[in-house]
Parts: structure tokens; C-alpha cells; sequence
């Protein structure tokens, strides 16, 4: 049988309107069933015919594919409780009828804090877990980091490149897609500044793993002298330019905070359940700092949660849950 997942959002038409009236709000939701095939129980025919040695040895599910369903739309506002509550329910049994104990259900933050009391406070649904957006997390995460960049050259350095209107709302992160690509290439922009302050010889010793990597030959990490040495001397320096101005400082302080968007990107595209939470526990002290009390407490309480999953839940389905896919 497969694992059940149920996504729930909101769902709005004709938003823009020439009146702004007459939109239509309802919640929408997806099923997520791994593996594809994982919906029903199937019997394998017999062939008739001999096949090659290769496809003989193959057996099992294929767990790199997953199916998406979409589900039917609830006509209610999607922050009415009767509206949680109906989603809420909904998967739940739809988890149950597929032999489930467990049921994870995924809101973003305004839903996920009222979705949080409706479970704690009906019994029927004790078997629900509810979960933290990752996208929405991460939108909201750039929000506070475009807010501690605020003047700092920041959005000069972004107008040269975008729109300055798209630029307004890429520093709150609201323009996703642009913020952060602007991040990611800000940060390698800054790191290149880093490299070339490094001994040629250091630099000589890197490309050459580099290209062993790229080859894909072999290589232990852990024992490459070339990247201990490359981390020795790069938290030295780091040292060094924190303790000599400000400007560095706060510049370095930004290389972090988008150090932090890649591991939450790489965890929810490849199912790394221990490096997401790692990476939300990571961003929390932000979200504290830019005044984004609503996400801070959403996190840190979903965090809590998550981490009690080993003890409360299925051992079987716990596993299926946190199985990385590498």
C-alpha cells in the first residue's frame, strides 16, 4: 500500500476583478499517494513471453514517482473552522479507508494555527498530524532576511538587475521565484570576493577535488586535507572580517541567513526528514528578529511536533514518513 499525504490551500477566482467583487473563495486540496501505483493492490499477469536477464531482476515498487490527485473543492471561506474541520475529516478517513493509523495533513500558517486547536480539541481527530508549508516557510523566511538587508545596498545592488517595483517586493520575499534566485546569487557573488583572498595553492588542491567529484571518482570528504584546509582557513578569515567592521559583519550575517534556504529547498525536494527540521530549527532566532511572531511560534510549535512523532506514531508508517529518498 502507499503513504497518504493531503495538501489544503486556499483557492480564489476572478480575484481580479474590474468591480473587486464577486470573487469566489473556497479551499482547494491534493492528495499525495507514494508510490504511484501504491492507491490499489495490483496483480502482476504472468508473461508469456521470456524476457531479458535485467528486467527479470527487477521487483517492487518504484518509489521515485508520486501520484497527485486533485480532491474536491470545499464552498466555504478557507479560514472557517467549518472549513478546516471538513478538510480535516475528509483525510482522515480518506487515511483510514487506505489501512493508515496516522494522517498528515499540510496547511499554510493561518490555517496550520486553527487546524492545530480543532485537532487538539476533538477526539476524532487525534489520529491527524498537522504540518508547516514548506513553501509558504520559506517565502516567509526571505521576508525576514530581506528586512535585516534593509539599507544596506541591498536593493541598489538588486535595481541594477530587476525592476525597482519588483525589488519592493522581492526584499519581503513575496516575489519568490526572483528573491531567490537575487539571494542565491548574491551569496555566490560574495563567496567569490572570500575565494580570492585564498592561496593559490589551496585553489590548485580545490579544483583538483572538484574535478575528481565531477568525474565521479571516489572521494572521502572527511579526509580530503584540501577541505579541512579550505574550512580552517575560511573560518578564519571570517573571524577576521567580523572583528574589523561592521559592514563585514553584516554582510557575513546575510551569507548565513541564505545558507540557510538551500538545505530546506534540497530537504523537501528529496525527503530528508532530519535536515528539514534541522533547517526550520536554524531559522527560528530570524523570524524572532524581523518581528515575524506568527511563524516564529507556528515553527517552533511544529518543530515540538514533529520531534514527538517517533514515540506517538506507527513504527512502520514513522518509517515510510522519514525515508529519505537519495
Amino acid at each position: 500500500m502507499g503513504f497518504f499525504q493531503f495538501v489544503f490551500d486556499n483557492a480564489d477566482f476572478n480575484v481580479a476583478t474590474i468591480s473587486g467583487h464577486n470573487t469566489f473563495h473556497s479551499m482547494g486540496g491534493i492528495s499525495c499517494v507514494t508510490p504511484d501505483s501504491g492507491r490499489s493492490r495490483h496483480t502482476i499477469n504472468r508473461s508469456t513471453k521470456l524476457v531479458k536477464a535485467d528486467v527479470t531482476g527487477e521487483f517492487g515498487e518504484n518509489y521515485e514517482r508520486t501520484r497527485i490527485e486533485i480532491l474536491p473543492f470545499i464552498n466555504l471561506q478557507p479560514t472557517n473552522p467549518s472549513s478546516i474541520y471538513t478538510a480535516l475529516n475528509f483525510s482522515r478517513k480518506q487515511s483510514s479507508l487506505h489501512g493508515m493509523e496516522t494522517c498528515f495533513v499540510t496547511f499554510d500558517q493561518p490555517l496550520n494555527a486553527k487546524a492545530i486547536e480543532i485537532v487538539a480539541s476533538d477526539e476524532i481527530l487525534q489520529g491527524v498530524v498537522v504540518r508547516l508549508d514548506g513553501f509558504h516557510l520559506l517565502m516567509s523566511f526571505m521576508g525576514p532576511v530581506g528586512y535585516i538587508m534593509g539599507s544596506s545596498g541591498l536593493e541598489v545592488l538588486w535595481e541594477s538587475v530587476y525592476a525597482p517595483a519588483s525589488v519592493v517586493h522581492m526584499m519581503t520575499g513575496h516575489a519568490y521565484a526572483h528573491a531567490l534566485r537575487a539571494h542565491l546569487l548574491t551569496s555566490v557573488a560574495l563567496f567569490t570576493f572570500m575565494m580570492t583572498e585564498m592561496e593559490d595553492k589551496t585553489k590548485e588542491s580545490l579544483l583538483a577535488l572538484h574535478k575528481a567529484i565531477i568525474g565521479q571518482k571516489p572521494v572521502d570528504l572527511e579526509d580530503e586535507k584540501v577541505m579541512q584546509t579550505l574550512i580552517e582557513k575560511n573560518q578564519q578569515w571570517i573571524k577576521t572580517e567580523k572583528e574589523r567592521s561592521r559592514t563585514g559583519r553584516l554582510w557575513l550575517n546575510y551569507m548565513q541567513q541564505v545558507s540557510l534556504i538551500k538545505p530546506l529547498i534540497y530537504a523537501e525536494r528529496t525527503g530528508d526528514w532530519v535536515l528539514h527540521l534541522n533547517s526550520i530549527r536554524q531559522m527560528i532566532p530570524y523570524f524572532h528578529a524581523a518581528g515575524h511572531l506568527a511563524y516564529a511560534k507556528s515553527a517552533r510549535i511544529y518543530l515540538q511536533q514533529m520531534q514527538a512523532l517517533q514515540s506517538t506514531m506507527n513504527e512502520t508508517e514513522f518509517g515510510k514518513f522519514t525515508k529519505a529518498k537519495r
